[in-house]
């Protein structure tokens, strides 16, 4: 196998290299018979000799080119990586802007009420479902049994207070029932938890 590999890396050099000789040649006896019959005889070997000169030089190129596309990925891979993290910000402030428009418009829906925004910040170890905790109490003008809603509707009451908490039992809470109308038909009702 390297014995016919070497013999036609040998055959292949000697071709070049009469190929380049007879070229030299006709190109310094131009116009005679002889540089015509030399190139008819050569001119195929030459065109293969150019053809192959030619891949080399473009594998060659994609070679070197290659290194500058991987650190182009790279850089690109960061970039990308970047733009996703400021997409999942906007995303968020996209949502935190939806929930804000929510909650004004339900305080100007209720403008004749006193309204006051809470958090919710804890919710009940025991019940996970039934009761949360928010950031607002007595020294927010809070008392037991004020209604707590969102723009989705009514979440419960207050049960128990202190001076910057509240506890609030949901509204799906069984042990909570709160006294509602019916908008549609003006009935009114009395809403318990299930």
């Amino acid at each position: 196998m390297s014995f016919l590999r070497n013999r036609i890396v040998i055959v292949t050099i000697s071709i070049t290299i009469a190929v380049f000789i007879l070229a030299g040649i006709s190109n310094m006896i131009k116009g005679s018979p002889v540089a015509n019959v030399v190139g008819v005889v050569f001119s195929p070997a030459q065109k293969l000799v150019s053809h192959i000169a030619s891949a080399v030089n473009d594998f060659t190129a994609f070679i070197w080119e290659m290194r500058e596309y991987k650190e182009e990925n790279e850089r690109l891979v960061v970039k990308l990586n970047e733009l996703q993290k400021e997409n999942r910000s906007v995303e968020d402030y996209k949502a935190e802007n939806e929930r804000l428009k929510d909650l004004l418009g339900l305080k100007q829906s209720m403008s004749e009420y006193s309204t006051i925004a809470a958090r919710i910040i804890a919710y009940e170890p025991n019940n996970w479902y039934d009761a949360l905790v928010i950031d607002k109490g007595t020294a927010d003008g809070l008392s037991e049994e004020c209604v707590v809603l969102t723009s989705k509707g009514i979440v419960g009451q207050i049960t128990s207070i202190g001076t910057n908490w509240a506890r609030v039992s949901v509204i799906t809470d069984m042990e909570n029932a709160l006294g509602v109308r019916v908008v549609r038909s003006g009935d009114v009702a009395i809403v318990e938890g299930d």
